[in-house]
């Protein structure tokens, strides 16, 4: 079937590598740290903005399978667009800031920068002045 349709095939060839390894991101959130750190601190972020961008990509993934003719693909497409996945969007969203995302780069400076303002301001004062000096750093 997706080789009989161009629609279908393209629209997935560009929305399946916009996914993160699922595989290794649920490994990474059923992981508790036993110590409490910058670096457990800036990958648990990293983790909840690629979840936030796997949740961003489900709805178009969704939309594809449900165009498709076979049961099988449908019912997947059907099953994308449950209620928890709209409550995980809004529970990410009281955190992060919206334009919040991380690159696939592997920038260091860019991949801190992007973890360093994903939290709202005023959720936690101690990231707020951390955030103000590491910008002020970064400004001169």
């Amino acid at each position: 079937e997706l080789c009989n349709s161009d629609e279908i095939f393209f629209s997935l060839v560009n929305v399946l590598p916009k996914f993160v390894d699922l595989d290794h991101l649920n490994a990474c959130l059923v992981n508790i740290p036993a110590t409490e750190n910058f670096k457990t601190a800036s990958n648990t972020i990293s983790n909840i903005l690629h979840i936030k961008r796997t949740l961003e990509i489900l709805p178009i993934l969704s939309a594809t399978c449900q165009k498709c003719a076979g049961a099988l693909l449908k019912l997947i497409g059907t099953n994308l667009e449950s209620k928890e996945r709209i409550f995980l969007q809004e529970e990410i969203e009281k955190s992060l800031n919206p334009e919040a995302s991380i690159s696939k780069k592997k920038q260091l400076c860019n991949i801190r920068s992007q973890i360093t303002l994903a939290i709202l301001p005023g959720k936690n004062g101690l990231l707020d002045v951390a955030r103000r000096t590491y910008q002020e750093t970064i400004e001169e």
